[in-house]
């Protein structure tokens, strides 16, 4: 009978385990289909889309804490900074997060994790496209079980860089240019920069060219995304 007893605790318990990965890779290929949608809608593909997620006794919240910051650096004058809000969209069971913030998801244990869906940061050998997404929402968070749908519109694009035609602060008025984040996903942010071609870390910013091998253009833009939950 304690042998009975025994495989039946491991049993159930393996069980449970299956299950919640299940549901996690589940939660993972949702939100894969939501970065999709992202991408269409920051492209122009689309003006609103409509997904759904299954919550599985999960959270999903729209987590109001990060930024990057973008430092266009000239030579031959003072370098132009500015902070971009990003905000992130996050699903939560036990200690596991599924999330997507500015083009990108990821999947790790509390914060940070693995970049999976790759996001719309381009450096060649002579141009830099940075392009973030910045979530909007009047949602909080939600949870419990059964299926939610998530819609995203698109609530405008914002050309962060260039702001000039000519001269300073125009297309061509950089050498080089720096991206941080402050996020609970820094080190995975980090850690795509360290593998993606032409980009080079530093601590904690990535850059696109250097003093010593120069970019020719810079193009900085922002597609603002509005988000909300409904049953």
């Amino acid at each position: 009978m304690a042998s009975v007893v025994l495989v039946s605790t491991v049993g159930f318990a393996q069980l449970d385990d299956f299950k919640t990965n299940q549901q996690l890779d589940n939660a993972e290929s949702a939100f894969e289909i939501f970065a999709n949608s992202f991408d269409s809608i920051e492209e122009g593909g689309a003006i609103s889309r409509q997904e759904s997620l299954d919550l599985y006794q999960g959270t999903i919240e729209v987590e109001r804490s990060s930024t990057a910051t973008v430092t266009i650096h000239r030579s031959s004058s003072p370098d132009r900074s500015f902070s971009v809000p990003l905000n992130a969209l996050v699903y939560s069971k036990d200690a596991t997060n599924i999330s997507y913030e500015s083009g990108a998801t990821f999947r790790g244990r509390e914060n940070g994790g693995t970049i999976k869906h790759k996001p719309g940061l381009v450096c060649t050998d002579d141009v830099a496209v940075l392009s973030f997404v910045t979530i909007q929402s009047p949602e909080t968070s939600t949870g419990g079980g059964g299926a939610l749908e998530v819609t995203a519109s698109a609530n405008g694009t914002d050309l962060l860089y260039p702001v000039n035609q000519s001269g300073q602060g125009s297309v061509s008025d950089v050498d080089w240019i720096s991206v941080s984040f402050t996020s609970p996903r820094e080190d995975a942010w980090l850690d795509h920069f360290d593998r993606a071609e032409n980009w080079t870390v530093s601590g904690s910013t990535a850059q696109c060219g250097s003093p010593s091998d120069p970019i020719e253009r810079a193009f900085v833009r922002r597609q603002n995304i509005t988000i909300e939950f409904g049953r």
